[in-house]
């Protein structure tokens, strides 16, 4: 379905208006559309996107936190840190230092078995 591919491909700055304006729905067809074809609602399919997206930037890029809530298209970096806190239960920086320990005591280990 276009008006997916279209919000997976801006999910960084689109809003459910700026969908109703494009594709000629109301904002309350275009809900029922998405729920209908994801089982999620818009503002939860994007902030799906942001948070996969975010904690990809938290394992593999030195940005900080505050770069990578701008760069996923945040406008507070509290709101980023309440809804990453909601997904992941941890915040964004917990979260980073979580998988560094994860990593290296998997590689410590390994080296020990060696």
């Amino acid at each position: 379905m276009y008006i997916l591919r279209y919000m997976q491909a801006n999910f960084k700055t689109v809003s459910l208006k700026e969908l109703s304006n494009l594709f000629n729905y109301s904002e309350r067809q275009l809900q029922r559309i998405i729920q209908s074809a994801t089982g999620h609602t818009f503002i939860e399919n994007i902030q799906n996107q942001k948070m996969k997206l975010a904690s990809e930037l938290l394992i593999h890029s030195t940005l900080s936190v505050s770069e990578i809530s701008e760069r996923i298209g945040f406008q507070s970096l509290n709101n980023f840190r309440k809804i990453f806190f909601k997904y992941f239960n941890m915040t964004p920086s917990e979260y980073r230092g979580q998988i560094f320990r994860e990593f290296y005591s998997c590689h410590t280990l390994h080296a020990v078995l060696k």
